[in-house]
């Protein structure tokens, strides 16, 4: 399974930002991600998709991370604990770091 930030931003309005993808001067950069854990009984129920919303803070760690919606409530919790792991390269504004909303789809297919 593999994420693509930029994909994500464009998948169906899921993704809003502190600042919108037009004022940042550098959008941020998936550098360390973290895939969910499957087991068996998950794999049953496949496929199926949870939204995750979340911060990036000026350091690149995930912030606040929630479900704001899935499929099935089975793959909550292993989506949400692989994107609390992720890390980032911030998005930049006027050369700063800058905070970044998200909304993220993972799928399990």
């Amino acid at each position: 399974m593999s994420f693509n930030l930029r994909k994500a931003a464009a998948a169906d309005g899921l993704r809003e930002s502190v600042l919108s993808m037009g004022e940042l001067d550098q959008e941020p950069r998936l550098v360390s991600p973290s895939q969910p854990r499957i087991d068996q009984k998950m794999r049953k129920r496949f496929p199926g998709k949870v939204w995750i919303m979340f911060e990036v803070n000026t350091k690149g760690r995930v912030e606040g991370a929630v479900v704001w919606k899935s499929s099935d409530p089975i793959f909550e919790r292993s989506a949400l604990d692989a994107v609390k792991k992720w890390r980032f390269e911030p998005g930049k504004k006027n050369g700063e770091p800058v905070r970044f909303r998200m909304k993220v789809p993972i799928s399990f297919e």
